[in-house]
């Protein structure tokens, strides 16, 4: 492990413990009583600090242990990390559990965090969250998962409903073992739990509705993220306008709840647009008429099949065949997009060793993880984590331009007398030229030469 992540796990947990060990000042409370405008007696100022210390540490100590599993999650993999979402979970699961323990609720009909005419924040948030999946299941990319959208914007809904529940909760309920000379700080704490509540349950909704659009238009290798700054906008836009007390009217909520929907789509869109493929899969209709010979009749299995071009040299041992092909299309592609070719032995279910074609092979690392990602059947591509980080075990075969006519490949086979053309699994994708994102993949249909 880096000595950096070290440092920063040991920095992190070190502030954390001292945040946790250190009691609320005097300072804290008199900043309280001055903002809520309340006057309390001693016994009260007493009360305050013991409500102030809990909600801090169960926050405090909800974010340590979300931290701790995070580092668990990430631990078997590369790059151990600490996770923000995970974070913020942690942060609001402690708020809401401090609140619920300090509370009981009171038979009066005042409700004190919250006042009568006002659209609840958590309804707003999950309006623009049925907004985000039915949009993102429409708009999603060639191979993207339904469910891993759906997963997101159910996360987002389940904290909007814990949210919206836990401040009607708190806006209808008082402190405990609270006298009745400082019934005042019952109402104020209310509305500093709600106003706290909705701002930490709407920033980490809008946290996984970030990861959801992320999930539905993934960028040219599945590492572009949300775009920074449209993602900056709609969360510091959204925690400025909650957490403060300006957005009274409901008219202004749905307002907001408009801006979070546009914000996302402006992008979303146009990024999906030029996802659309120039050449569709049922165009293509590739086939690949396959010939399994012994490496000293290579040449005339090619001449036969009509290929030209140098054959690469390929590893030589007495127990290895060699399985020539050739790929013929219904469309080329188009403005300098292009085919790539890879190969999946199908005893094994992992790629084959070797794969060239008339200017050899090549492979872009970036693939691996876009094509595991999208398509599950491609899962076996995904990069090879050791102890040098991950290896990207695939070659591939860029199958030319259009003039380049018949396109071919050959690998060497260690058959043993047991291999037959129908062990080879053949997968073309489309390529676009400015980035190299993926725009399809399918199955190559293979026959017999």
């Amino acid at each position: 492990m880096p000595i950096q992540v070290v440092l920063m796990i040991v920095v992190f947990f070190g502030i954390g413990t001292v945040v946790l060990l250190t009691p609320v000042s005097d300072r804290a409370a008199s900043t309280f009583e001055a903002y809520h405008r309340v006057n309390l007696t001693p016994a009260g100022r007493e009360r305050l600090t013991a409500y102030l210390n809990t909600r801090r540490r169960a926050r405090t100590i909800g974010v340590l242990a979300a931290a701790a599993a995070s580092l668990a999650v990430t631990a078997t993999s590369h790059g151990i990390q600490l996770n923000l979402i995970m974070l913020m979970a942690g942060w609001f699961a402690g708020a809401v559990a401090a609140e619920l323990r300090q509370r009981h609720r009171t038979r009066s009909d005042e409700q004190y965090g919250s006042s009568a005419g006002r659209l609840p924040v958590p309804v707003a948030l999950i309006g623009v969250t049925l907004a985000y999946a039915v949009s993102a299941v429409v708009l999603r990319s060639e191979g993207t998962s339904v469910a891993a959208i759906l997963r997101w914007a159910v996360a987002a809904l389940a904290v909007c409903s814990v949210s919206l529940a836990a401040t009607a909760f708190v806006a209808r309920s008082g402190l405990r073992d609270l006298d009745q000379p400082d019934s005042d700080l019952g109402p104020a704490t209310s509305a500093s739990a709600v106003r706290g509540l909705t701002a930490g349950g709407a920033f980490l909704a809008m946290l996984c509705l970030a990861k959801l659009w992320e999930h539905t238009v993934p960028g040219p290798y599945d590492e572009t993220r949300f775009p920074q700054l449209a993602t900056l906008a709609v969360l510091l836009l959204a925690f400025a306008a909650l957490s403060s007390n300006n957005l009274k009217h409901p008219a202004a909520r749905i307002g907001l709840a408009a801006l979070l929907i546009v914000i996302p789509l402006a992008w979303a869109v146009p990024v999906r647009l030029a996802q659309s493929p120039p050449v569709q899969p049922d165009q293509v209709h590739a086939v690949a008429t396959l010939r399994l010979v012994t490496l000293d009749r290579l040449a005339e299995a090619a001449s036969d099949l009509g290929l030209t071009g140098q054959l690469q040299p390929q590893p030589a041992a007495a127990s290895m065949s060699e399985l020539v092909g050739r790929i013929d299309i219904d469309r080329p592609a188009l403005d300098g997009d292009y085919y790539m070719l890879l190969g999946i032995d199908r005893r094994t279910g992992r790629p084959v060793d070797y794969l060239y074609g008339p200017d050899g092979a090549v492979w872009y690392g970036g693939w691996s993880t876009m094509l595991s990602r999208r398509y599950p059947w491609l899962s076996s591509v995904a990069p090879i984590e050791n102890d040098r980080g991950y290896m990207n075990p695939v070659m591939g075969v860029r199958l030319g331009s259009a003039e380049a006519k018949p396109l071919w490949f050959s690998t060497p086979i260690a058959d043993n007398g047991r291999y037959s053309v129908a062990d080879l699994q053949l997968v073309i994708f489309l390529v676009r030229k400015d980035d190299r994102y993926i725009y399809w993949a399918r199955p190559v249909e293979t026959i017999a030469g």
